[in-house]
C-alpha cells in the first residue's frame, strides 16, 4: 500500500474515465501512482533486445535456408507457431491457409498491431554464405525472413 506524508501529495488514481466533448467516446486518462515501479527503461529494453541477437539470427537463418513462395509457407508457418508456443504466446492458425495471428495482452485499448510477410521470391540465390537457400529457384531476397524473425523478437520482448 502507498504511504503518504504531509510533504507528498496522495497517490493518484490509476485511471479515470471522462467523456469526449461530443459526449459519446470515452477518454482514458492514466497516471502512475508514486509507489508503482516505473515502466521498463529504454536502456533495459535495449539490453533485453541485444540479448536476443543470437536467437534472432538463428531463426532468420533457418527461415532463409528454407524459403517458400506465396501461399506455400507451410514450414515457415510451422516455425512461427513453434516459436510462439515456446514463448507461451496465444495464436490463431490457419488464417488464409498459412497465416498466423498472435495475441499478447488483454486486447483492450491501447492496442498495437504488428505484421510481417513470410513469403520468398521465385529466384535463385547467388550469395555464397553458409545459410544460403537450400531450395532451388526460391530465395528470401526481399527480407521477409528478417521481418518474420524481428516480429518474433518483438513478441518475445512484449511477452516479457
Amino acid at each position: 500500500m502507498c504511504t503518504t506524508t504531509s510533504q507528498t501529495p496522495p497517490p493518484l488514481p490509476i485511471a479515470t474515465h471522462t467523456l469526449s466533448p461530443c459526449g459519446r467516446l470515452p477518454i482514458l486518462h492514466r497516471r502512475w501512482r508514486r509507489c508503482r515501479p516505473p515502466p521498463t527503461s529504454p536502456l533495459a529494453l535495449l539490453a533485453e533486445a541485444e540479448a536476443l541477437q543470437p536467437w534472432l539470427q538463428s531463426v532468420r537463418r533457418e527461415l532463409h535456408m528454407r524459403p517458400e513462395t506465396m501461399y506455400e509457407e507451410f514450414e515457415t508457418s510451422a516455425l512461427v507457431r513453434r516459436e510462439l508456443a515456446a514463448m507461451g504466446v496465444a495464436f490463431e492458425h490457419p488464417v488464409a491457409v498459412t497465416g498466423v495471428v498472435a495475441t499478447i495482452g488483454t486486447g483492450r485499448a491501447p492496442v498495437v498491431g504488428l505484421r510481417a510477410d513470410m513469403d520468398a521470391l521465385p529466384m535463385e540465390e547467388l550469395a555464397d554464405v553458409p545459410f544460403k537457400s537450400r531450395v532451388p529457384c526460391k530465395a528470401h531476397m526481399c527480407g521477409h525472413d528478417a521481418h518474420t524473425a524481428m516480429l518474433l523478437g518483438a513478441a518475445k520482448l512484449l511477452k516479457a
